[in-house]
């Protein structure tokens, strides 16, 4: 993919509102990371990260225990235990999160 087909895709291929999104991001956040080359992405500076990787990075942010308790305590169908709750984060790929969680694990 060459810088200009990149850019003629965000411009055409996308209305307005999502074009003019797409061409603001920084960071895209996906598992396939493969379809996301680092040179083409760095010439618009943007960098493609791992869901995983993105959720360590906002661990430095926020109150990472109390927001990932939210979330489990949202789960209604079928409502997780903590240990269940980290065990299924750990089954779709994220044991970054999983490993950093486990600090809150009182809290969570």
């Amino acid at each position: 993919m060459t810088t200009f087909t990149a850019l003629f895709d965000a411009c055409v291929l996308y209305p307005a509102p999502l074009r003019d999104l797409l061409l603001q991001l920084s960071v895209i956040v996906t598992t396939n990371l493969d379809d996301f080359p680092e040179d083409t992405l760095a010439t618009f500076g943007i960098e493609a990260q791992h869901p995983d990787e993105f959720i360590e990075h906002l661990f430095h942010l926020s109150d990472a225990g109390g927001a990932a308790r939210e979330v489990r305590e949202r789960l209604q169908h079928p409502p997780m235990s903590a240990a269940d709750y980290l065990a299924n984060l750990e089954r779709v790929g994220l044991s970054r999160t999983v490993a950093e969680l486990r600090r809150f694990e009182g809290r969570l």
